[in-house]
């Protein structure tokens, strides 16, 4: 479920506008083989926390403080709402093996 960001985001470097997409250029570095190197680190954590932020329901959104790492925000999330099912964890696992 994508929700509009909040206003209080809208200066933030995380921010999508509703009018970028997904064939937007993000950066202006186009990834080769020789230079991956360039690529921005900070670029790519701002996307993927966008990412993160922007996939969330409006009430877990809404209730999350801000993470400016996206390694910080996922471990944050895992820890609230990660439950451990073993059985079902099993049962998946079963199923990828074949």
């Amino acid at each position: 479920m994508i929700i509009d960001a909040p206003k209080l985001y809208q200066y933030s470097p995380h921010y999508l506008d509703t009018g970028d997409q997904s064939g937007n250029i993000i950066s202006h570095v186009v990834l080769k083989r020789d230079n991956y190197v360039v690529l921005d680190s900070e670029t790519i954590n701002s996307v993927v926390v966008t990412w993160i932020l922007y996939t969330l329901e409006s009430k877990v959104f809404a209730s999350i403080p801000f993470h400016e790492k996206a390694r910080t925000l996922w471990v944050y999330l895992e820890k609230c709402y990660f439950i451990a099912d073993g059985p079902r964890l099993q049962q998946l696992s079963t199923r990828t093996e074949h």
